[in-house]
């Protein structure tokens, strides 16, 4: 395996496979090494160019070179013939000095702002966190302004990091479902008297045999105890809010075939995202299936959760007027009969995905080789349940709130493509020079062969 083996300063270059392009030199102490068939050799000719080679085979130019030559249909790939044929732009070798050492100082001036920008993240995301668990801990009304105060005193600067936005949604929503992001109004309806009513339906309902309850998870718990909410919500188990079904194994087994188009759209986990539905590679099947398997239909406007697989806790709102189906690896939380003016689904979802949710979702996940969650923890999940009036004040505020987020996130990305496009302007305004064009074939000895 003479013609493989690797010397020092040599250049090794990937030329199949996903890595195709990856290039690096060969440090100078380098021992020994023989190369696969995925690596060539590029052994130049004078030692004192290879890095001017180097940095132009990892450049934007070079890379180009590189993934427009490709040769190979299922996988990519560089034949020896062709890489050797590549068009090098070659300067004059003191000019290649000072081109080398040009790039070195300017990337040592690019680690440097990547280290004092990784610094100043760092930092922002660290007195967001704090100023956000001081917001989200404080113990009375007074404590809770002066740290929203701090907040947007310093917005600018907290909110120009991504992460600090992402951490910001989940805030709003821990905050909303805790009582604290809209004022509580005394002439509300409390939300004991709206689970009276709740529970009322749900009796008339089982003992007219139109219901049947699901059980409970065996190991019930309870976050009531640690969580102080407002006087006028109550702690509320989804067994007491929802009908909570999913289609069995065996009835997928026997009755469903999922077609590419037919008469009723069915969810699957892959269609459930946090908050909404994505309705793209939808599969369906015929309507006397569907009719076969009515306690799986989605008829009137719910929440699905995917229980197992990919996405496994994801809630979103289904709330289409036709008729859809359930796929056997999400379930549905449907509001009793009669019952959809007694609770904002579009809270509950806030909810069950803020953190606090996310918590009760997983409370009891069975951690098995397909991790799943079962109907009876879905059921035992507890609900912080406000009045209905302040339920749509919540709702009406996170979408504000989130829309406010979505701007944010614009901005940042807008900031982020100007700094982009300023970059390449300035590229492409440096004067462009000529100079002698060689292949890298002349450049490189004839050995080793067949690399």
């Amino acid at each position: 395996m003479s013609a493989t083996t690797v010397m020092s300063m040599d250049i090794l270059l990937n030329i199949t496979g996903a890595s195709i392009g990856r290039c690096t030199i060969v440090p100078d102490d380098f021992k020994e090494a023989n190369v696969s068939q995925h690596v060539t050799i590029i052994r130049c000719i004078n030692p004192e160019i290879r890095r001017f080679i180097h940095f132009l085979l990892i450049s934007p130019y070079g890379q180009s070179m590189i993934w427009s030559r490709q040769v190979g249909m299922s996988r990519e790939g560089l034949s020896k013939k062709v890489l050797e044929q590549f068009q090098i732009s070659l300067p004059p070798l003191a000019e290649q000095r000072r081109i080398v050492a040009k790039i070195d100082e300017l990337m040592a001036r690019c680690d440097e702002l990547e280290r004092l920008k990784v610094e100043r993240d760092h930092k922002q995301i660290t007195v967001h966190k704090a100023a956000l668990n001081r917001l989200l801990t404080a113990k009375d009304h007074s404590d809770f302004q002066t740290s929203w105060h701090f907040i947007t005193q310093h917005f600018g600067e907290l909110y120009s990091v991504k992460e600090n936005l992402a951490e910001l949604r989940k805030a709003i929503l821990q905050l909303a479902v805790m009582g604290k992001l809209v004022p509580q109004d005394k002439s509300d309806r409390p939300a004991s008297e709206l689970l009276k009513e709740i529970e009322k339906e749900k009796i008339r309902l089982v003992t007219e045999k139109k219901l049947k309850i699901g059980q409970l998870t065996s190991d019930t718990k309870r976050i009531s105890e640690n969580i102080i909410i407002p006087s006028s919500w109550v702690w509320v188990k989804g067994v007491d809010l929802f009908f909570i079904t999913k289609l069995a194994g065996f009835e997928y087994t026997e009755h469903i075939n999922l077609l590419d188009d037919g008469e009723v759209p069915v969810i699957r986990a892959q269609n459930v995202k946090p908050f909404r539905l994505d309705l793209n590679n939808l599969k369906y099947i015929d309507l006397k299936t569907s009719k076969l398997l009515e306690r799986c239909a989605l008829t009137k406007e719910s929440l699905l959760v995917t229980f197992i697989g990919a996405g496994i806790g994801d809630v979103a709102l289904f709330d289409f007027q036709e008729r859809w189906h359930l796929a056997p690896n999400v379930a549905k939380m449907e509001p009793f009969l009669d019952c959809e003016n007694k609770v904002n689904l579009k809270y509950i979802a806030c909810f069950l995905n803020s953190p606090l949710g996310r918590d009760e979702i997983f409370k009891h996940l069975k951690s098995t080789a397909q991790p799943s969650i079962s109907m009876g923890t879905i059921r035992d999940i507890d609900y912080p349940l406000p009045p209905l009036a302040e339920q749509h004040r919540i709702v009406a505020k996170i979408d504000r709130l989130m829309t406010l987020c979505d701007e944010l996130e614009k901005q940042i990305d807008a900031a982020e493509s100007k700094q982009t496009n300023l970059l390449n302007s300035l590229m492409a305004s440096i004067a462009k020079s000529t100079p002698v064009k060689v292949t890298l074939e002349l450049l490189s000895g004839k050995e080793p062969k067949g690399r």
